[in-house]
Protein backbone atom coordinates (compact mmCIF):
# COMPACT_ATOMS: atom_id res chain seq x y z
CA UNK A 1 0.00 0.00 0.00
CA UNK A 2 2.96 2.32 0.95
CA UNK A 3 4.76 1.49 -2.62
CA UNK A 4 2.07 2.88 -5.00
CA UNK A 5 1.26 5.80 -2.63
CA UNK A 6 4.64 7.23 -2.74
CA UNK A 7 5.03 6.55 -6.71
CA UNK A 8 2.08 8.56 -7.20
CA UNK A 9 3.78 11.36 -4.88
CA UNK A 10 6.82 11.20 -6.69
CA UNK A 11 5.25 11.53 -10.04
CA UNK A 12 2.78 14.73 -8.51
CA UNK A 13 6.35 16.08 -7.56
CA UNK A 14 8.07 15.33 -10.79
CA UNK A 15 5.14 17.01 -13.10
CA UNK A 16 4.94 19.81 -11.20
CA UNK A 17 8.65 20.76 -11.30
CA UNK A 18 8.57 19.89 -15.20
CA UNK A 19 6.23 22.22 -15.81
CA UNK A 20 7.96 24.62 -13.48
CA UNK A 21 11.18 24.27 -15.48
CA UNK A 22 9.18 24.41 -18.99
CA UNK A 23 6.92 27.36 -18.24
CA UNK A 24 8.98 30.52 -18.39
CA UNK A 25 7.07 33.51 -18.75
CA UNK A 26 5.20 35.62 -16.80
CA UNK A 27 1.72 36.99 -16.57
CA UNK A 28 0.88 40.25 -15.36
CA UNK A 29 -2.78 41.61 -15.41
CA UNK A 30 -4.27 44.48 -13.81
CA UNK A 31 -2.85 47.87 -13.82
CA UNK A 32 1.04 48.28 -14.62
CA UNK A 33 2.11 51.42 -13.10
CA UNK A 34 5.64 52.74 -13.87
CA UNK A 35 8.37 55.85 -12.96
CA UNK A 36 11.05 56.97 -12.09
CA UNK A 37 12.42 56.14 -8.89
CA UNK A 38 12.54 59.06 -7.26
CA UNK A 39 14.31 58.51 -3.91
CA UNK A 40 17.08 56.75 -6.14
CA UNK A 41 17.76 59.96 -8.17
CA UNK A 42 20.32 62.31 -6.13
CA UNK A 43 22.51 64.89 -8.16
CA UNK A 44 23.86 67.71 -5.96
CA UNK A 45 27.29 70.14 -5.78
CA UNK A 46 29.62 68.61 -3.33
CA UNK A 47 31.82 71.44 -3.53
CA UNK A 48 33.04 74.95 -4.78
CA UNK A 49 36.07 76.70 -4.45
CA UNK A 50 36.64 80.06 -5.27
CA UNK A 51 40.67 81.84 -5.75
CA UNK A 52 41.71 78.51 -3.50
CA UNK A 53 39.18 78.84 -1.39
CA UNK A 54 36.52 76.61 -0.25
CA UNK A 55 33.15 78.04 0.03
CA UNK A 56 31.39 74.29 -0.13
CA UNK A 57 29.47 75.89 2.97
CA UNK A 58 27.87 78.50 1.14
CA UNK A 59 25.75 75.92 -0.98
CA UNK A 60 21.52 75.93 -0.76
CA UNK A 61 19.54 73.17 -1.37
CA UNK A 62 22.51 71.02 -2.60
CA UNK A 63 22.58 73.40 -5.99
CA UNK A 64 22.70 76.85 -4.98
CA UNK A 65 25.37 79.13 -3.76
CA UNK A 66 26.29 82.88 -3.85
CA UNK A 67 29.84 84.16 -3.32
CA UNK A 68 32.43 86.88 -2.84
CA UNK A 69 34.73 87.66 -5.10
CA UNK A 70 37.82 89.90 -5.66
CA UNK A 71 38.95 92.37 -8.19
CA UNK A 72 40.85 91.16 -11.23
CA UNK A 73 40.19 87.80 -12.53
CA UNK A 74 38.61 84.79 -10.61
CA UNK A 75 38.71 81.13 -10.39
CA UNK A 76 35.66 78.93 -9.33
CA UNK A 77 35.95 75.23 -9.39
CA UNK A 78 33.06 73.50 -8.62
CA UNK A 79 31.92 69.41 -8.33
CA UNK A 80 29.21 67.80 -8.72
CA UNK A 81 28.05 64.55 -7.93
CA UNK A 82 25.15 61.95 -8.81
CA UNK A 83 24.57 59.31 -6.48
CA UNK A 84 22.01 57.40 -8.61
CA UNK A 85 22.00 53.89 -9.11
CA UNK A 86 19.58 54.04 -12.33
CA UNK A 87 20.08 57.57 -13.33
CA UNK A 88 21.76 59.79 -15.28
CA UNK A 89 21.62 63.16 -15.72
CA UNK A 90 22.22 66.38 -17.85
CA UNK A 91 23.99 69.06 -15.18
CA UNK A 92 24.41 72.43 -16.30
CA UNK A 93 26.07 75.72 -14.54
CA UNK A 94 24.28 78.84 -14.77
CA UNK A 95 25.98 82.06 -12.97
CA UNK A 96 25.06 86.23 -12.35
CA UNK A 97 26.90 88.64 -11.14
CA UNK A 98 24.68 91.18 -9.09
CA UNK A 99 24.16 93.49 -11.68
CA UNK A 100 22.40 90.87 -13.92
CA UNK A 101 24.64 90.14 -16.12
CA UNK A 102 25.29 86.23 -17.04
CA UNK A 103 28.79 84.90 -16.80
CA UNK A 104 29.29 82.90 -20.02
CA UNK A 105 30.45 79.02 -19.34
CA UNK A 106 31.87 77.28 -22.57
CA UNK A 107 30.88 73.34 -23.03
CA UNK A 108 34.04 72.10 -21.04
CA UNK A 109 33.27 74.45 -18.42
CA UNK A 110 29.77 72.70 -17.76
CA UNK A 111 29.30 69.33 -16.67
CA UNK A 112 27.14 68.49 -19.49
CA UNK A 113 25.51 64.59 -19.02
CA UNK A 114 27.07 62.86 -15.83
CA UNK A 115 26.73 59.18 -15.51
CA UNK A 116 25.17 57.19 -12.60
CA UNK A 117 27.51 57.00 -9.48
CA UNK A 118 30.19 59.42 -10.52
CA UNK A 119 32.05 62.49 -9.90
CA UNK A 120 32.50 65.56 -12.16
CA UNK A 121 34.72 68.91 -11.15
CA UNK A 122 35.20 72.10 -13.82
CA UNK A 123 36.99 75.06 -13.07
CA UNK A 124 36.12 78.65 -14.90
CA UNK A 125 37.26 82.29 -14.83
CA UNK A 126 35.95 85.46 -14.55
CA UNK A 127 37.28 89.15 -14.20
CA UNK A 128 35.60 91.93 -11.66
CA UNK A 129 34.55 91.94 -8.29
CA UNK A 130 30.95 91.37 -7.69
CA UNK A 131 28.55 88.66 -5.46
CA UNK A 132 28.32 86.03 -8.02
CA UNK A 133 25.11 83.78 -7.44
CA UNK A 134 24.88 80.03 -9.15
CA UNK A 135 22.04 77.81 -9.86
CA UNK A 136 22.69 74.24 -10.94
CA UNK A 137 19.82 73.04 -13.94
CA UNK A 138 19.71 69.07 -13.21
CA UNK A 139 17.69 67.21 -15.93
CA UNK A 140 17.24 63.57 -15.25
CA UNK A 141 17.43 61.91 -18.25
CA UNK A 142 16.55 58.06 -19.27
CA UNK A 143 17.56 54.61 -17.65
CA UNK A 144 21.24 53.50 -17.30
CA UNK A 145 22.71 51.35 -20.26
CA UNK A 146 23.26 49.16 -16.92
CA UNK A 147 19.27 49.15 -16.13
CA UNK A 148 17.83 48.91 -19.86
CA UNK A 149 19.96 46.08 -20.47
CA UNK A 150 18.55 44.51 -18.13
CA UNK A 151 14.84 45.20 -19.21
CA UNK A 152 15.93 44.26 -23.09
CA UNK A 153 17.16 41.26 -22.17
CA UNK A 154 14.20 39.37 -20.15
CA UNK A 155 11.56 37.62 -23.07
CA UNK A 156 8.47 36.30 -23.26
CA UNK A 157 6.72 38.84 -20.70
CA UNK A 158 3.11 38.75 -21.21
CA UNK A 159 1.37 42.22 -20.24
CA UNK A 160 -1.79 43.50 -20.07
CA UNK A 161 -2.55 47.16 -20.06
CA UNK A 162 -5.95 48.63 -19.25
CA UNK A 163 -6.81 48.00 -22.55
CA UNK A 164 -8.33 45.04 -24.05
CA UNK A 165 -5.63 44.24 -26.76
CA UNK A 166 -3.10 43.10 -24.61
CA UNK A 167 0.72 42.03 -25.95
CA UNK A 168 3.50 40.06 -25.49
CA UNK A 169 7.06 41.07 -25.67
CA UNK A 170 9.87 42.03 -24.06
CA UNK A 171 10.21 44.74 -20.69
CA UNK A 172 11.34 47.06 -22.48
CA UNK A 173 8.48 46.96 -25.13
CA UNK A 174 6.33 47.01 -22.15
CA UNK A 175 7.86 50.37 -20.90
CA UNK A 176 7.63 51.82 -24.62
CA UNK A 177 4.20 50.73 -25.29
CA UNK A 178 2.93 52.67 -21.70
CA UNK A 179 5.47 55.36 -22.38
CA UNK A 180 3.57 56.13 -25.76
CA UNK A 181 0.05 55.87 -24.65
CA UNK A 182 0.99 57.98 -21.51
CA UNK A 183 1.77 60.45 -24.89
CA UNK A 184 -1.08 59.39 -26.73
CA UNK A 185 0.84 58.07 -29.29
CA UNK A 186 -0.04 54.35 -29.46
CA UNK A 187 0.15 52.14 -32.75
Amino acid sequence: MKKPVIIILSICLFMTIGYAALSTSLDLSGLIKLGFDVEDFNVYLSRVVVNGTNESDKIEDNKKFSVNTKSGQNTLKYRVKNESTQYDANVSLTCTKKDGSTIELTEDQQVGQILAHSIETREFTFDGEDIVSCTLNITKLERTSKSNSCCNNAKDIVFKPEDPNWKVGTVAEALDYLRNRSKGTVQ
